[in-house]
């Protein structure tokens, strides 16, 4: 996974990663096993206001 212009990283089975609100994210599996994960939002990010 790689998130906004950092270098890609693997992470491992079971791994939480919490990804602030407007970060790009780019996931890519090269492994063979096939690859799941979840992706929860809370609040809901219609719910965020712009700071002024």
């Amino acid at each position: 996974m790689q998130l906004n212009e950092q270098e890609p990283h693997l992470y491992t089975k079971g791994d939480i990663i919490n990804i602030p609100y407007k970060t790009k994210m780019n996931v890519k599996n090269q492994d063979e096993e096939i690859l799941e994960f979840f992706v929860v939002k809370s609040p809901n990010p219609k719910n965020y206001k712009e700071k002024e």
